[in-house]
């Protein structure tokens, strides 16, 4: 989990090498730009980036089984 940890800046692209994620919660920080695509292609069963400053697109339902990703504002 890294919710709740005044993280900012971008998410990593290379987030989409880490194979062996289930599930991801960005919630609750300072991330900013967009969410790389290639986080949908682990198969995600919960991915929750809410309460950020992310901008679109965002992943949609195939992404990951329970997506929740209510944002701030943007700042790319």
């Amino acid at each position: 989990r890294l919710n709740k940890n005044q993280f900012n800046g971008e998410i990593p692209i290379t987030i989409g090498n880490l194979i062996n994620l289930e599930r991801v919660y960005f919630s609750n920080n300072y991330f900013s730009g967009t969410i790389p695509i290639s986080i949908c292609d682990l198969g995600l069963s919960q991915l929750h980036y809410f309460a950020n400053y992310l901008c679109s697109p965002y992943p949609d339902s195939n992404c990951a089984g329970n997506i929740e990703g209510h944002q701030q504002s943007c700042i790319p």
